[in-house]
């Protein structure tokens, strides 16, 4: 059953407060953060191994923003790429 098919089936929406928005907002700002960060850090050390290690982690980022941000269509993407 995919969310689609269930979308209907929720008894009344979920809210959020001002807090948890807040805090996805605060999240939201950290991750980009790290994303520039591990790009940086990538740019900058000569180790091969150390670079591919940054830029997995910054891809790893990105992901978590994704969800962040955009929570709706990341897991449409994520149940349209199974």
């Amino acid at each position: 059953m995919t969310i689609e098919q269930n979308r209907g089936s929720v008894v009344q929406p979920v809210t959020s407060t001002t807090d948890e928005l807040e805090q996805l907002e605060m999240a939201g700002r950290m991750a980009k953060e790290t994303i520039e960060f591990y790009k940086k850090a990538a740019v900058e050390i000569t180790d091969p191994v150390g670079k591919l290690f940054l830029n997995v982690l910054s891809g790893l980022r990105k992901n978590t923003y994704s969800f962040i941000s955009d929570t709706d269509n990341w897991f449409m993407w994520i149940s349209t790429a199974s």
